[in-house]
């Protein structure tokens, strides 16, 4: 029994020592922490929800409440829902036909799509970066 009581004297001994030696001694300090960390949470869990602002393509999107018109909720990869609204390219996709239906598709949902075509990167960002020459872009890969 008394082993069992000098065991937990020790651990509450340790844990009494550390709280006092990690945590600042004077209120005011204290005081300074508490406000710096409620002016600083904000910003990183905003940073958490929205990487960044929307290409112009995409303002209408713009806002922490649109986040799952884009992005599925998933525990495992990122999955996007670029299909959902770009149903040109979704058709294309479903005949194999088209640019986009070159492309490899494995991997999650939208995978490839971000591969080319990023969000999150301002107004400005364009969204389209692909500069082909006339000797390296086969047409008949396309259906045009």
């Amino acid at each position: 029994m008394q082993v069992g009581n000098t065991r937990n004297l020790t651990q509450t001994s340790i844990a009494g020592d550390l709280s006092a030696a990690l945590l600042p001694h004077s209120p005011h300090i204290r005081l300074r922490l508490a406000i710096l960390l409620l002016l600083l949470v904000p910003g990183i869990l905003h940073a958490q929800i929205s990487p960044g602002p929307l290409a112009r393509a995409h303002q209408s999107l713009n806002g922490d409440t649109n986040c799952v018109r884009c992005h599925a909720i998933s525990t495992h990869s990122p999955q996007f829902r670029c299909v959902d609204c770009h149903r040109e390219i979704a058709a294309e996709l479903q005949q194999n036909k088209g640019l986009h239906a070159t492309f490899p598709r494995s991997g999650e949902q939208g995978a490839a799509c971000v591969k080319c075509h990023s969000d999150h990167n301002g107004a400005n960002f364009q969204m389209i970066r692909w500069n082909p020459t006339p000797q390296g872009f086969d047409h008949s890969k396309t259906g045009f």
